[in-house]
Order: structure tokens, then sequence, then C-alpha cells
């Protein structure tokens, strides 16, 4: 089965599990399915790093999966807070509704990636291009290393 079809898989039986925990009014089930949840949407974050590796070239490597990652911290502060503030607005009855709407998008998401195949020829051989040479207005990689390097030989007057 292909990656990314069996984590939509994952997204989809993580909607269940979500459906479950609203609609059964038993707390040991819904203690039951909210882990189950949680052991389907665990392998997506490392599963969306592995995706991004596959379809950019290695040169945006570092920069995007710092990017993602930065981002995946930001939203994992900021959307519990605006979720909070919701309920608390609205009341608690807004809660399941949400993570059922977010989880949607989620797989909305998984569905518009586009499918990722390493082209080979002639056996198991893949084709590979030599890196391009790096653009200076297009390269968004802060590479840290060499701005130490610089900053340390500047600072030496060298």
């Amino acid at each position: 089965m292909h990656k990314l079809i069996l984590y939509q898989v994952y997204i989809i039986i993580a909607i269940l599990c979500q459906l479950m925990f609203w609609l059964v009014p038993s707390f040991h089930i819904s203690a039951i399915f909210v882990a189950l949840q949680g052991f389907f949407l665990g392998p997506l974050f490392p599963a969306v790093i592995v995706a991004t590796t596959k379809a950019l070239p290695p040169y945006l490597h570092v920069s995007v999966i710092g990017f993602a990652a930065a981002i995946g911290v930001g939203g994992g502060a900021a959307l519990p807070f605006a979720i909070g503030s919701l309920a608390q607005a609205k009341g608690l009855g807004v809660l399941q509704p949400t993570i059922l709407t977010v989880l949607v998008v989620l797989l909305v998401l998984w569905l518009c990636f586009p499918k990722l195949g390493k082209k080979k020829i002639g056996g198991d051989i893949p084709i590979s291009r030599p890196e391009e040479p790096r653009k200076w207005w297009l390269n968004i990689d802060f590479d840290l290393i060499e701005t130490g390097r610089h900053a340390i030989t500047k600072a030496r007057g060298c």
C-alpha cells in the first residue's frame, strides 16, 4: 500500500475515533477512543517531514523542515489557546465539532498532496540530477554555521 494512502487511512480512522468519542456517552469507551485517536495521529508529523523531503529539492530541505517545525510549534501553542477561548465564549459544545473539522481539513490536505515516486532508469538505479547552483536571491536558507564563522572571522579582524 502506498504510504500516502496509508496515512490517509490513519486520518480516517482518527476521524472515526473522534466521532465515537463525541457520540458515545461512556467515559471508558471515550478514553479508549481518545487513546486510539492519538495512536493514529502520532505518525503524521514524521510522515510530513519525509514527504516534504521527497517533494522538494535537497538544497531546500533544511530551511523547509525548520520552517515546518517552527509552524508546528506555533500551531501547538496557538491553536489550543484559540479553541479554549472559543469554548469559553460559546461553551464546551464547540470542542468536538472543531476537532472534527480540523481532522477533515487535515484529510483534505493529504488528499491534495501529490504522489511521490522515485524515477528509475534500467533497474534500481534512481535518476539523480546534479544539485542546481544556489542563487542568492532564491536562497531562503539561513546557514547558522556560515554565519557564525563569518562573525568570528570579522571579530578577529582577519
